[in-house]
């Protein structure tokens, strides 16, 4: 691996010079523009540095053209480190993170051949580049022995440790809980599996909708408090809520609430309101397991005012690329509660298990 530290005075020169020295594969660690010093500096003149790297140089027979203007600071790792320095724990530990970063900024071009396959079943499982590069630097001294089935072992197990999961169980033991999310996420089946499951517990779980707009929604709720002899109230505003939610419950309390587009501030507001009446133990950010990670991370950033405790999954089963929860759950910064994986609502919901869930994004199936 070489690494160059070029300065000059105009962008376009200084990247030229990168071009003509490294080629197009060389990677821009770090650029920097900054004022000049004594005369320069008088006259407005700046300074531009930028830090390059690339895996591998070929062998040039006699020094690089130099552009006018443009000093080169070479630095070369690996057999050219000085013995001095060979034995610094510090340096060792620096060159070994400049290594990662270069993994990561270069995707599989930085990857031996021999994970090229692994690679591919990531990003096709929905994992993004970085992360998958990720995954596989541990697996790179290896690469002479390693295998798609051998390799894909360590993999899960290390997508396992980057899956952050709470401690959540069937039934829930919050003594209220609410979902919220964006339209088709699931939000009311979540509730009813739930209620279900607080049912077969022999408890009793009150259900409370916020959603007076739609009519479906509602007469599930109520049609299944009707078969496990729950109650299921409607409340559209501060008072209601607080009035439904007086006095001590029966149960675990379960809201459901509206669908609200993540390009309606002001519908994420008014939630926003109604849920501090409500003053819910859990706040669950359901999301489709199915939608793009653009989307994902859109939802994210527009359901945060409704200051979510917990992340939760649904239709994971129906996902063709379900890797994009990974980048979703750690945009939220929120624990993995419960995986959605069918629509029977006395099953097909799992509390999170992060070996369980990493199995499911490399392999599409559950123990």
């Amino acid at each position: 691996m070489h690494i160059k530290r070029y300065k000059g005075h105009r962008l376009p020169d200084v990247m030229r010079q990168v071009r003509e020295d490294l080629g197009e594969e060389a990677v821009i660690l770090h650029t920097k523009a900054g004022s000049s010093r004594g005369l320069r500096r008088l006259i407005g003149a700046a300074t531009v540095e930028v830090v390059a790297a690339v895996d591998e140089l070929a062998p040039s027979p006699g020094p690089a053209p130099n552009v006018t203007g443009v000093r080169v600071e070479r630095a070369r790792i690996g057999a050219a480190i000085p013995p001095q320095l060979a034995m610094s724990a510090d340096v060792a530990a620096e060159l070994l993170e400049l290594r990662h970063l270069i993994m990561r900024t270069s995707g599989a071009r930085a990857l031996p051949p021999a994970l090229a396959p692994l690679y591919d079943r990531l990003i096709g499982r929905g994992l993004d580049a970085v992360l998958s590069v990720r995954l596989l630097e541990g697996l790179v001294a290896q690469d002479a022995s390693i295998t798609d089935d051998t390799g894909i072992d360590t993999v899960e197990a290390r997508l396992a440790a980057l899956i952050d999961v709470g401690d959540s169980v069937l039934p829930p033991r919050a003594t209220t809980l609410a979902v919220v999310g964006p339209s088709g996420a699931g939000k009311t089946t979540v509730v009813a599996k739930l209620a279900v499951a607080a049912h077969v517990a022999a408890l009793t779980p009150e259900l409370l909708t916020l959603d007076g707009s739609t009519v479906g929604a509602t007469t599930q709720l109520e049609t299944l408090g009707r078969i496990i002899d729950a109650p299921c109230t409607v409340a559209l505003t501060r008072r209601e809520v607080a009035a439904a939610l007086d006095g001590p419950p029966s149960g675990p309390r379960l809201i459901d609430t509206p669908a609200v587009s993540v390009r309606d501030p002001d519908a994420v507001a008014a939630l926003a309101e109604l849920l501090r009446a409500a003053a819910p133990a859990d706040v669950h950010l359901v999301l489709p397991a199915t939608a793009t990670r653009d989307d994902l991370l859109a939802m994210v950033r527009a359901f945060a005012p409704l200051r979510a405790t917990h992340v939760l999954f649904t239709r994971l089963d129906e996902a063709a690329a379900p890797g994009t929860i990974v980048a979703a759950a750690h945009a939220a910064g929120r624990p993995l509660s419960f995986i959605g994986t069918g629509r029977d609502v006395t099953q097909d919901l799992d509390p999170a298990v992060a070996r369980d869930v990493a199995r499911r994004i490399l392999h599409g199936d559950m123990p």
